[in-house]
């Protein structure tokens, strides 16, 4: 017999454990009268590194946006999101920019600085009253830099960048914040299968070493489950074929989550499950 698909509570923090750092209670928005995500909760501890992913328009992009704190003008919403035991809403943006860093699908390069100038401006938030960076904040950004094999670019005008050294660029302005919280929309977008491995590889570092919460969308579900601790599937809510107790949003280790059944439910396609050669983790094929 086939087991439903899990609900992300099902994963929630044990009350023995600390405080986590993002926790997401019963979150719900729509766009007017069109609902975008139902009912979402899950929590995010230090060292977590989630990958999010699903099919186009199913909402991650405004789950993202939600708990950057950005985006509330637009939706309607219920729920909470609570942030180091705090309601996000109520802080400050250069607060929140001290704990949350988020890095959009898309960017416009409008003014033309050098690629070393625009990973230093991640530093900002840590910059105080007087808004000047400090030889500390220059060294974090060369290390982002370097992370993200930037280092020949750094005289380089943002203008004159490729598409995928521009991403580079605007991950390395998010890993110099060093937040507690990373929010990475689309990263791998525009990079080759070399950068791609390497982007996860740092992030997975990330993670463990500095103990970042990473929260990452990425359409690549075979690359996520090979770097990702944590696997979360988001299917396009529908009322008319949504269940109350089928959840939106399935969380949980790749094994469990990778199964042909939730694909199924999240794609509406069916799906090979094998295992990967190096990795040994699931990996999926579309029949």
């Amino acid at each position: 017999m086939n087991k439903p698909i899990a609900s992300s509570e099902t994963f929630a923090t044990p009350q023995n454990q600390t405080l986590p750092l993002v926790q997401v209670e019963r979150l719900s928005a729509w766009y007017g009268k069109r609902q975008v995500l139902d009912n979402i909760s899950f929590s995010m501890q230090a060292g977590d590194f989630i990958c999010l992913s699903g099919p186009n328009g199913c909402g991650k992009s405004t789950l993202m946006t939600m708990l950057a704190g950005l985006g509330r003008h637009k939706l309607s919403t219920t729920g909470s999101i609570q942030l180091e035991g705090c309601n996000l809403n109520q802080l400050k943006s250069k607060q929140r920019a001290k704990i949350i860093s988020y890095m959009s699908q898309t960017e416009a390069n409008l003014w033309n600085f050098t690629v070393q100038d625009v990973i230093l401006t991640g530093r900002y938030c840590h910059t105080g009253f007087t808004g000047i960076y400090s030889q500390q904040d220059r060294d974090i950004a060369h290390q982002a830099a370097c992370q993200l094999q930037l280092k020949h670019l750094l005289n380089r005008r943002i203008h004159s960048l490729s598409g995928g050294e521009f991403q580079r660029v605007r991950i390395a302005r998010s890993f110099c914040q060093q937040p507690k919280v990373l929010l990475l929309d689309e990263p791998a977008a525009n990079l080759d299968l070399a950068l791609r491995h390497d982007l996860l590889q740092a992030t997975k570092e990330l993670a463990l070493k500095q103990g970042t919460a990473v929260l990452m969308s990425i359409h690549d579900i075979n690359l996520a489950a090979a770097f990702a601790q944590t696997l979360a599937l988001l299917r396009p809510w529908n009322s008319t074929e949504n269940q109350p107790l089928t959840p939106q949003l399935l969380l949980g280790p790749p094994q469990q989550v990778m199964t042909p059944e939730h694909l199924q439910q999240v794609y509406h396609r069916s799906f090979q499950i094998f295992t990967h050669p190096i990795h040994r983790c699931p990996a999926v094929w579309v029949e």
